[in-house]
C-alpha cells in the first residue's frame, strides 16, 4: 500500500488550477497570513536584495558554494585538450600491452591517416608505421617482455602496412607510374633498413639471451626480410623517367645534406667523415648519371638525322656441287669456301723469354686470347635509382639512434671506391705479388715441385705483366683483375714452397753430439760453415 505522501504528490501533479482559481487561493493566503502571525521566538531578520530588514523563518546553518561559469568553462576546456591532445602524446610512448598502446594504433595513426592526402605520403606514412611496430618490438626484446603472442601480433601488424603501402603504390600507377616506381623504391630501402636492423640486433646479442622467451625477433625478422624482398622485386620491375627521379634525388639530396648540418655538432669526428663520404659518392653518382643520360641524348639527336644510302654491291658466294646428293633431299649441298684456320699458337712474352732461357721442357704453349675489357654501358636511371636508396639508407642513419646503434655505416652504404682508389688497391696487390715472387725466387726447391712452381711462376709473370702495363695505362678494371690474379697465383706458390721446406725440415735427422760418427776438426767444420754461408747469401734461381 503506497503512503499518503506518495499519493498526495501524485494526485497534486495531476491537479491543474485555472488562472482564477490560482488568484482566489492566493488571497486566501495573505488573509490567513495576516491573521495568523508567527510567533516573536521565531521570528528573524535578514537583509533583501532591496537593503531592507525582511522577517522570515528560521532555519538551520548552511554553506552555499557560488560556481563561477567563467572558470567552469575554462576547465572543460582544459580537460577537453588534455582529452585530445594529452592523451595521445602519452600513448606514443606506449608499447603492446599498454594500456594507451589501442589509443595510439587505433585512434591517433588512424587519424593522421586520414589526413594524409597526397598518395606518396600515405606510401611514406604505411612506411613510418612499419618502423614504429619494429622499433616497438625491439624495445620489448630488449627488456625481455617479447612474447610469442606479442611478436606474432607485431608480424601481422607489419604485414598489414605493408600491404597497404603495396596497395597505395599500385593505386598511384594507375595515375603515376613515375610517381609509384620512385615510391617503390623509397619504400624498398626502408624496408631494407629495417631488415639489416633486426639481423644487427640478432647477431649483438648473444646466443643464449637470443633464444630466451622475451628476447628473441626471429620470427620478426623473417617477417621484414621476406617483405624486403618482395619490395625490392617489385621496385625493380617498374623503371621512373629520368626527370622525376632526378628531381626525388635533388630533394632527398638536400634534406640528407639539413640533417648533416644538424647532426655535424653532436657527431664524433669519424662519423663526420663517414658521413662525408658518402655524401661524395652519392654527389659523384649524380654526376655519372647526368653525363649518361647527357650522352644519350647527344647520341639520338645524331641517330635522328638523315643518312644518305649508299648502294651496296651484290656478294656472290662461289660454290661448288658434290658428287654426292644429300640423303634428306637428294639435292645437291652447296659448300662456302672458307679461309684456312691456323692453329699456330700464340707466343706470350714471358713465355719468349722462357723459350730463351732454355726452360721450355715443362711449359706447354696453348693458344692465348687477348681478352680487351668491354666499356660497360652507364645507365643514368640505375645511378639515380641507387643514389636515391644510398640517399634514404643515409637518411635514417642520421634520423634513428636504434639504426646507429645496430647497424654499421658501411653495411648500409658501403663505399664506392674512386678510379683512383681502385688503382693504388691494384697497386697495392701487384706490388705484393712482386714481393712474393722475390722470395719465392729465393728458395730452393727440390724436384719433385720443380714442375708446378714453374708453371705456377710462368702464369705469375704473365698476370704482373698484363698488371703493369693496365697500371701504365690507367685501365682500371684490367688492372683489378690482373693484380688480383697475381697475388692469388703469389700467394698459393709461396704457401707450397713454405709447406714444402717444413717438411724437409721435419724429414732431416736431428744431429746428435753423441753419435758414433767421427767429429770433424775445427777448420773442417770453418770451410763448411763458410761454404753454407755463400750459399745462402747467393739469390736463389733454382727454378
Amino acid at each position: 500500500m503506497k503512503r499518503f505522501s506518495e499519493q498526495f504528490k501524485k494526485k497534486s501533479d495531476s491537479i491543474r488550477l485555472r488562472a482564477t482559481e490560482r488568484a482566489d487561493l492566493r488571497d486566501r493566503l495573505m488573509s490567513y497570513m495576516e491573521y495568523h502571525p508567527l510567533p516573536a521566538e521565531m521570528r528573524t531578520t535578514k537583509v533583501s536584495s532591496k537593503k531592507k530588514l525582511v522577517e522570515g523563518i528560521p532555519s538551520e546553518a548552511f554553506r552555499a558554494i557560488h560556481i563561477n561559469m567563467h572558470y567552469l568553462q575554462g576547465f572543460v576546456g582544459v580537460f577537453a585538450v588534455f582529452l585530445v591532445v594529452g592523451v595521445p602524446l602519452i600513448a606514443e610512448k606506449s608499447v603492446p600491452g599498454d594500456m594507451l598502446y589501442p589509443v595510439k594504433t587505433n585512434i591517433t595513426e588512424e587519424v593522421r591517416a586520414s589526413l594524409t592526402l597526397s598518395p606518396y605520403a600515405k606510401v611514406e606514412w604505411e612506411t613510418q608505421r612499419l618502423e614504429r611496430r619494429v622499433a616497438e618490438a625491439r624495445l620489448l626484446a630488449k627488456e625481455g617482455k617479447l612474447t610469442a603472442e606479442t611478436e606474432a601480433q607485431v608480424a601481422q601488424a607489419v604485414r598489414v602496412h605493408t600491404d597497404a603501402a603495396q596497395q597505395e603504390i599500385a593505386t598511384m600507377r594507375e595515375s603515376d607510374a613515375d610517381e609509384a616506381a620512385i615510391a617503390g623504391i623509397a619504400f624498398a630501402s626502408a624496408l631494407e633498413v629495417q631488415s639489416e636492423v633486426l639481423e644487427g640486433y640478432i647477431a649483438q646479442t648473444d646466443e643464449v639471451s637470443a633464444g630466451e622467451e622475451g628476447s628473441s625477433v626471429d620470427v620478426l625478422a623473417s617477417v621484414v626480410s621476406e617483405a624486403a624482398g618482395v619490395a625490392g622485386v617489385a621496385q625493380g620491375q617498374n623503371t621512373p623517367s629520368y626527370e622525376k627521379l632526378l628531381g626525388r634525388v635533388e630533394v632527398e639530396s638536400t634534406y640528407a645534406y639539413e640533417l648533416f648540418e644538424s647532426v655535424n655538432e653532436n657527431a664524433s669526428e669519424a662519423e663526420i667523415l663517414d658521413i662525408e663520404r658518402r655524401l661524395a659518392d652519392i654527389e659523384r653518382k649524380i654526376t655519372r648519371a647526368t653525363e649518361a643520360y647527357s650522352a644519350d641524348i647527344a647520341l639520338s639527336t645524331e641517330m635522328t638525322e638523315e643518312v644518305p644510302v649508299v648502294d651496296t654491291p651484290e656478294v656472290v658466294v662461289e660454290t661448288e656441287e658434290l658428287d654426292e646428293p644429300s640423303t634428306e633431299t637428294g639435292t645437291t649441298t652447296p659448300v662456302i669456301s672458307e679461309a684456312p684456320v691456323t692453329d699456330t699458337p700464340i707466343v706470350t712474352e714471358v713465355e719468349e723469354i722462357m723459350i730463351e732461357e732454355g726452360v721450355t721442357e715443362n711449359v706447354e704453349l696453348v693458344p692465348t686470347e687477348v681478352a680487351t675489357p668491354k666499356p660497360v654501358a652507364v645507365d643514368s636511371v640505375t645511378l639515380l635509382r641507387e643514389a636515391l636508396k644510398d640517399l634514404q639508407k643515409l637518411v635514417a642513419f642520421m634520423t634513428d639512434i636504434d639504426v646507429r646503434e645496430t647497424v654499421t655505416i658501411e653495411k648500409l652504404v658501403p663505399v664506392v671506391l674512386t678510379n683512383q682508389e681502385r688503382l693504388a688497391i691494384a697497386q697495392n696487390q701487384y706490388d705484393e705479388a712482386r714481393g712474393l715472387s722475390g722470395e719465392i725466387a729465393q728458395r730452393v726447391v727440390t724436384e719433385e715441385y720443380t714442375e708446378k712452381v714453374e708453371a705456377g711462376m710462368a702464369q705469375l709473370m704473365g698476370h704482373m705483366e698484363a698488371a703493369a702495363a693496365a697500371l701504365a695505362e690507367q685501365e682500371v678494371v684490367a688492372a683489378e683483375t690482373a693484380s688480383a690474379e697475381a697475388v692469388a697465383i703469389a700467394q698459393d706458390i709461396y704457401a707450397m714452397v713454405s709447406d714444402m721446406s717444413l717438411k724437409e725440415t721435419e724429414q732431416s735427422p736431428a744431429v746428435n753430439a753423441s753419435s758414433s760418427e767421427p767429429i770433424a776438426s775445427e777448420e773442417e767444420t770453418e770451410i763448411e760453415t763458410t761454404e753454407d754461408t755463400e750459399q745462402v747469401a747467393q739469390p736463389g734461381a733454382s727454378l
